[in-house]
């Protein structure tokens, strides 16, 4: 029996009249800004050519690819690649650190400072999980190759995250995966960007901007209602047509295009269609933007606002970022480093496969005989001692041999001039790749190291602040859809492994966020030693006799950071200032612990009891709060903590003794141990030190309630 063929053919699409005019004017906008665009695609695979060693390629407009011209065969065609060299110099340089964005409270409130450290953790949680140092890397290398590599941030709700929760059954804590979805980036190049205006150099200044990316009328029937009408389009149309044949580049094939299977995992015969995204900026008649998604006619999606909520972010309203090569002023498509290492490459590979071809020439001599000498044409061969007759004629010269004349000294120096030049425009010298080169000492290496990185810092600190403004994009999305606490696990920078609950409700969006300038530069490490040593030395972690000091320094030594010795600082402080905000709002804390910081809470209590808002409290929580101060005054100074008692009316706590040792038999019990002098007290824990006369930031002064 005969299979019957299904009809793959969409249903007929019927657009109203106002969707008509909706697709007409985008596609419009689409058509006018590609014919921009392919002026500069050229180019781009060029660029991804000389990076891949293909030397001797040509961009052909009529056919839209990369051709090379068949060379003769007494031609030789050798390719000496200096550009990849730099390109991986310039990639090291931007990914040796990483750019860490920081949440900065937007008030001095405890709460709004708890709740940007979160912050800050959670988007150091999202750097790993969402992969974001390779996705950076791709990024970097679009950058390269195009001009521009981009950051496109979406919801995807199919992504997994970690929750915790209580068994209704047992109820333990248990911790499982969930479908609540997560934030995606996803990484490209400019194939898949059209911007508005080709004279605004950047993406979120442009008055509307067009992603373009191919996809299976699967994916598209799946994800939209109208999808079911879309038709199919060449496989090879749009912007991911040319992204599928720089994928398919050969590494050193001369013709051009290599074999290789087709992006994003998808066969040739799947039927495939573009998928276009308009995002226009906020203007006074649509004040949040809009966004429009249609494909080969057929209207997707259309709503009046931009995704996610961005439209009041001003510097960039779009769900993308942009990672610039170089910058252009009053041009969006730019040019690269790249570019510019082609010319003098092109003319090093010319004029070493022509030395290449005259030292041949000089290797096998040729040999000069004439006719009547009847030589036979096997008379040279490489066998030693031969004997090789001839007839001699008179007035007939014998056979000589002919070897091309040496190549001249200024053919050397042009290598070494077009060399000189590529390190010029990269701005990366052979001293501060590594290579000895005319430094002398280590010293005058890390000057040259730090004076290249100072050419290359614009270009970092622009990367910077593209993933400055990623953080903002991300943190935006996390207060959207973070409504269920999800677990996250994060690694400091000490190596301790830190898990917490983090929702919507944690995340402050109008705290600000900043990419410290020059923090994803490239930095020695003996200038971290020293200025690890120079802080030691002024004290500031400690008394420098002091062995747990010493024990940190030498930890940061290792581990070349300071964050953790920041955040072990600040942890007493943050403990009282939430001991501040329970007593305020009526709950009372535990007493002090043996193992506090006495002099810091000692210290942001007292400064809490002279504010204007300790009268406003009820007398329950003033008297708790004193009764608190005294626990930490006790263990600073207990008679000065007594005075202090005697002054509010309150009785000083006993801290706990050690039980006396027991009586031996036949021993009778000597008279009790001398009292400690009055400026003397218990031995403070951790940190703390001996205040005379009192307690607080001022010592003794602390004693007086007035």
């Amino acid at each position: 029996m005969a299979k019957k063929k299904v009809d793959q053919t969409p249903p007929p699409y019927n657009p109203s009249p106002a969707d008509q005019e909706l697709i007409a004017y985008v596609s419009g906008c689409y058509d006018r800004a590609r014919s921009t665009r392919r002026a500069y695609e050229g180019q781009w695979y060029l660029n991804a050519a000389f990076i891949r060693g293909q030397h001797w390629v040509e961009w052909d407009n009529h056919s839209r690819t990369l051709t090379a011209e068949v060379a003769p065969q007494r031609r030789i065609r050798r390719t000496w690649n200096l550009v990849l060299p730099k390109v991986r110099a310039r990639q090291a340089k931007f990914q040796k650190n990483r750019a860490k964005p920081e949440v900065k409270p937007a008030t001095s409130d405890i709460k709004d400072i708890l709740n940007s450290r979160m912050t800050t953790k959670a988007l150091d949680y999202s750097w790993r999980n969402l992969g974001l140092e390779q996705t950076y890397a791709s990024a970097l290398g679009w950058s390269m190759r195009t001009g521009h590599g981009l950051w496109w941030i979406r919801w995807d709700p199919s992504l997994m995250a970690r929750v915790k929760y209580k068994d209704p059954e047992t109820g333990e804590e248990k911790v499982e995966d969930a479908q609540l979805g997560d934030v995606a980036v996803e990484p490209s190049g400019a194939f898949e960007l059209l911007p508005g205006d080709p004279m605004i150099e950047t993406i979120g200044r442009q008055p509307w901007i067009i992603r373009e990316r191919t996809r299976p009328l699967s994916w598209i029937a799946q994800r939209y209602e109208a999808g079911k009408f879309v038709m199919s389009e060449g496989k090879d149309q749009g912007g991911s047509g040319y992204d599928r044949q720089i994928s398919q580049l050969s590494p050193s094939a001369l013709s051009g295009i290599g074999g290789g299977g087709s992006p994003e995992g998808r066969d040739d015969k799947d039927p495939v269609s573009i998928v276009k995204e308009f995002f226009q900026a906020p203007t006074a008649k649509f004040p949040k933007g809009r966004q429009i998604i249609w494909s080969n006619g057929v209207l997707l999606k259309t709503q009046a606002e931009l995704p996610y909520q961005m439209w009041d972010m001003r510097s960039n309203p779009y769900p993308v970022v942009d990672f610039i090569d170089l910058d252009t002023v009053g041009q969006f498509w730019n040019s690269t480093l790249v570019e510019q290492y082609i010319g003098p490459n092109r003319q090093y590979n010319r004029i070493r496969s022509r030395l290449e071809e005259h030292l041949k020439l000089m290797m096998s001599g040729k040999i000069l005989v004439a006719r009547q000498h009847n030589v036979p044409k096997s008379a040279w061969n490489s066998s030693m001692g031969e004997i090789i007759e001839y007839q001699a004629h008179p007035n007939i010269p014998p056979p000589s041999i002919w070897t091309p004349p040496p190549v001249v000294a200024d053919t050397w120096r042009v290598l070494d001039k077009l060399t000189e030049e590529i390190d010029t425009i990269s701005g990366i010298h052979p001293s501060s790749e590594g290579a000895v080169g005319s430094a002398t000492s280590g010293f005058q290496t890390n000057l040259l190291q730090e004076a290249t990185d100072a050419v290359h810092a614009p270009d970092v600190r622009r990367h910077e602040l593209a993933i400055e403004e990623a953080a903002f994009k991300i943190r935006r999305i996390m207060k959207l859809m973070y409504d269920v606490p999800r677990l996250i696990s994060i690694t400091s920078s000490d190596s301790q492994v830190e898990a917490f609950e983090f929702s919507a409700a944690e995340i402050d969006d109008h705290a600000d966020i900043v990419v410290q300038a020059g923090s994803a530069l490239p930095d020695l490490k003996g200038a971290k030693i020293q200025m690890a040593l120079e802080l030691r030395g002024s004290g500031i972690f400690g008394d420098t006799a002091d062995p747990e000091v010493n024990r940190k320094v030498l930890n940061m030594l290792d581990i070349g950071d300071l964050g953790s010795v920041y955040a072990t600082a600040r942890r007493d402080e943050e403990r009282a200032r939430l001991e501040n905000i329970d007593f305020e709002e009526g709950r009372i804390p535990d007493i002090p612990l043996f193992c506090d910081n006495h002099d810091i809470h000692s210290r942001v209590h007292t400064d809490e009891l002279k504010s204007s808002t300790f009268k406003q409290w009820t007398e329950e929580a003033q008297s708790g709060f004193i009764d608190h101060i005294l626990w930490h005054a006790t263990y600073i100074n207990p008679p000065a903590a007594a005075q202090i008692a005697a002054i509010y009316g309150h009785e000083a706590p006993m801290l706990p003794q050690p039980p006396a040792p027991p009586v031996q038999p036949g021993m009778e019990q000597g008279p009790p141990p001398p009292a400690p002098p009055p400026n003397q007290g218990p031995a403070a824990s951790g940190n703390n030190q001996m205040i005379p006369g009192g307690f607080g930031p001022r010592g003794s002064e602390s004693i007086n309630p007035m």
